[in-house]
């Protein structure tokens, strides 16, 4: 049923120290960073934490610009290096916060480092403090403590909203009736999918007579996101619930904690919980009841046609994961298959995949096993229809392109150009639309592809030497 490394329940030796179904931290401190427009980052490292920006920058995200054609780059690195990093360095790094933090178009900035850098003792967080000494213009600034031996890039984007909790200004008596500040959307690129997503759960919030006047993130600036200090309720969500506890403690917000709504029953009881928490269980009912009707119309052939009994893999962060195979329960498919690209903790105490027994559920394998799993599974006597997943998760499967459908982060053959939400009842609709689409694909194709397929030779470090 749960298998925490491989087939055999074993790591070997080798595998300990091998790439995981997995991502660093400093990706999701730099996913923060991109999903805030005017946002900075100094990060105290050599400067091949720089050109990791290409990780989302032109492959995964299309929309960013974290790095400028004319060098007016929103991630900047201190080019430390085994020369410099034994001198006393606060003044190197003090200059360059400085200049970053004074320029008309930094809304905020952020520091954080390498472990190199870190050990030798820089006080990042009285940098940030001095820059905001030094300049007639107060911003926001703060730094993101280096967290890259112990976490991950879910760490690393709620560190940072985290930091953003602790950065920005508290009025006195400030806060706004019936308004609230949602804390935690993912943000991992500023397409039209996860734009969309923070339009729709604004949409969600906004039927139950609300007002949502901050999203974190939604791809605004930092003056968008320092309105959440104004707010009466702060929606925590998955990826930032210490930013919206900090945040609490600081404005004396109501924080309203909910599950990601992705898939139709997780939507329903999000707008249920988020309902009872302020007053407005009838608007609620009322919003799920004509959404509920819609979708049901739009569903009504496709899920006999299309999906009911249908077997799937799937690839993603932990959250969605878990969403994925609850969504293919309520419609008649199931999930054989599940790899969590985050650590296992993330899910909480509270997950309840490992105990419905019919999924089986991998945490960040190293890169061979997850090929040998993939290859297991889709070369058996019954293989499952799709894979939905990452980029990653395809190329380590090694399998022909139809049977697979590029979802989550990364997706470097696909993009987003017009609404394609996958959160709440709109967002179901497009997941469940995309699926069956390929479903219907692969069957036309059925009679012009070769079965069985087979899996050619695997090559770690050739797909190593492709990633970096």
């Amino acid at each position: 049923m749960f298998d925490d490394s491989g087939t055999d329940g074993t790591t070997s030796n080798l595998e300990k120290f091998e790439q995981k179904g997995n991502w660093p931290f400093l990706l999701g401190v730099y996913m923060g960073i991109n999903g805030t427009r005017d946002a900075y980052l100094i990060i105290d490292s050599p400067d091949c934490a720089f050109f990791k920006t290409e990780h989302i920058q032109g492959n995964h995200d299309r929309a960013s610009d974290l790095m400028d054609c004319t060098g007016h780059h929103r991630i900047v690195n201190t080019r430390a290096d085994v020369g410099n990093i034994i001198n006393d360095r606060r003044t190197l790094v003090q200059g360059i916060s400085q200049e970053v933090y004074d320029d008309p178009a930094t809304g905020g900035v952020f520091v954080t480092s390498m472990p190199m850098a870190m050990v030798t003792g820089v006080e990042y967080g009285l940098l940030t403090r001095t820059c905001q000494e030094n300049s007639e213009v107060w911003k926001p600034a703060a730094e993101i403590p280096c967290a890259s031996l112990a976490g991950d890039w879910l760490d690393g984007y709620a560190d940072y909203l985290t930091a953003l909790a602790g950065s920005i200004e508290i009025q006195e008596n400030s806060i706004k009736k019936n308004t609230v500040a949602i804390i935690g959307n993912m943000m991992d690129r500023v397409e039209a999918d996860c734009l969309a997503n923070a339009a729709e759960l604004k949409c969600m919030v906004e039927a139950l007579d609300l007002e949502v006047i901050s999203t974190w993130l939604d791809g605004g600036s930092v003056a968008d996101i320092t309105r959440a200090s104004e707010a009466e309720f702060l929606v925590s969500l998955p990826y930032g619930r210490e930013a919206a506890k900090y945040l609490s403690e600081r404005s004396g917000a109501e924080v309203i904690e909910l599950d990601l709504p992705f898939g139709l029953e997780p939507t329903e009881r999000w707008l249920r919980t988020l309902g009872e928490a302020t007053g407005r269980q009838a608007q609620a009912e009322t919003y799920i009841e004509k959404q509920l009707e819609i979708v049901a119309k739009r569903l009504e052939w496709v899920i006999p046609n299309k999906l009911i009994a249908k077997r799937f893999v799937v690839a993603a962060d932990p959250h969605l994961t878990r969403g994925m195979i609850d969504l293919f329960r309520e419609v008649g498919a199931d999930v054989t298959l599940a790899i969590s690209y985050g650590r296992k903790e993330h899910l909480g105490a509270e997950s309840t995949i490992e105990k419905q027994g019919r999924t089986r559920l991998y945490h960040e394998p190293p890169l061979s096993r997850l090929h040998a799993i993939m290859t297991e599974e889709f070369q058996g006597s019954n293989p499952p229809d799709l894979l939905i997943g990452n980029s990653q998760a395809f190329e380590a499967s090694a399998f022909e392109w139809p049977t697979f459908l590029e979802f989550g982060y990364p997706s470097y053959r696909t993009s987003q150009v017009f609404d394609a939400p996958f959160l709440g009842f709109r967002g179901a609709l497009w997941f469940l639309g995309e699926v069956a689409n390929r479903i219907g694909l692969l069957e036309t194709m059925a009679p012009f592809r070769k079965k069985p397929q087979t899996a050619p030779e695997f090559d770690v470090r050739g797909l190593l030497r492709k990633q970096s």
